[in-house]
């Protein structure tokens, strides 16, 4: 019965708007409706990209796709005044992995990946822009 009650609110609603803007423009804005991870939640994901691709270069390993890392640098709210936090541990540490996953990987260039990374503290790096990442989500 609520279930019912419930249903038949958000239908009677629905006409009430759709009436109220044109049912033309109605099915126009919702059809634009997103939804998408609270700006929390996006901070959170970006450190476990963080934290899972610091092992990948220690391992030495390729790296995949920094997708969170390039969606969140592109959103609006991705600013130091907004977060209220200085962000360049974090867009530092990205522009390292950024230049990692552009490292030639050829027979025979294990020992110049080794280097790179040993020679970058890839460790120190990710754990200043965690240490961001995770004041930023835990406040």
């Amino acid at each position: 019965m609520v279930y019912l009650t419930g249903k038949l609110t958000a239908q009677a609603a629905h006409r009430k708007l759709s009436l109220a803007v044109g049912e033309d423009r109605f099915e126009s804005l919702s059809s634009r409706c997103t939804c998408s991870l609270s700006i929390k939640e996006d901070l959170r994901e970006l450190r476990k990209e963080a934290e899972t691709a610091v092992e990948t270069c220690l391992r030495y390993s390729a790296l995949d796709r920094l997708a969170q890392w390039e969606s969140v640098q592109a959103e609006w709210w991705f600013d130091e005044s907004y977060l209220g936090a200085n962000l360049a541990p974090v867009c530092s540490y990205f522009e390292v992995l950024v230049q990692y996953a552009g490292l030639p990987r050829a027979r025979g260039t294990g020992h110049s990946i080794e280097a790179w990374v040993n020679a970058r503290d890839i460790r120190g790096v990710c754990n200043d822009a965690v240490a961001v990442l995770s004041s930023l989500t835990e406040a």
